[in-house]
């Protein structure tokens, strides 16, 4: 089954049970109770309704908790890639960037990954924020993320395309935004080609 219709067939069903549940008391309230006979009315309801809703809890919880976007350790990354950014350039290193001197220092490092490897990609501004993009060979958006100051924002991507691959800015920076542009190569891990 597919998960949207997995998805509607819960929801819906969680959606009558709150109407349900409305219309019970809606119905149930129709004679009020005076004194004790209200209070023991309400005390008889409250342990099912936690019991049902510690049920429900539980089996969200159940079933979502193996889609949490963490890494597990089968999920590290074959390859870390650092960028820095700053207006209006991108530096990609296998070396970690602390500061923004490093940008003016470390030359244009030629990266190249194997094809469907799992690589990370730690990216932080050093003055305001960007975007990072990477773009395939054929020009499709593959996966994105925001460049902060302060901060680092880790991309974890598997490229299973061969190619070179382009790395845009999304996000407007300045008058220069437009040539912010950097790539790296995907080659295949058994003819050690680009295409």
């Amino acid at each position: 089954m597919q998960t949207q219709i997995l998805a509607f067939i819960v929801w819906g069903t969680l959606a009558l049970a709150v109407v349900g549940t409305y219309f019970f008391f809606l119905l149930s309230t129709r004679q009020p109770l005076e004194g004790e006979d209200y209070y023991r009315a309400v005390g008889k309801l409250r342990k099912p309704l936690l019991i049902a809703m510690l049920i429900v809890l539980s089996l969200t919880f159940g079933f979502t908790i193996g889609s949490l976007p963490y890494a597990t350790s089968r999920d590290l990354p074959d390859r870390v890639i650092y960028v820095g950014v700053k207006q209006f350039s991108f530096l990609l290193s296998s070396q970690p960037l602390v500061s923004e001197v490093q940008m003016d220092t470390l030359g244009g490092e030629l990266i190249e990954i194997p094809a469907n490897s799992r690589v990370e990609f730690r990216v932080r501004s050093f003055d305001v924020n960007h975007g990072f993009g990477i773009f395939a060979p054929s020009g499709e958006l593959v996966a994105q993320t925001q460049a902060m100051p302060g901060y680092v924002n880790r991309l974890i991507v598997t490229l299973p395309k061969e190619g070179t691959y382009s790395v845009l800015c999304l996000e407007y920076c300045g008058i220069a935004h437009h040539g912010m542009r950097a790539s790296f190569n995907v080659f295949s891990p058994v003819t050690g080609s680009t295409q």
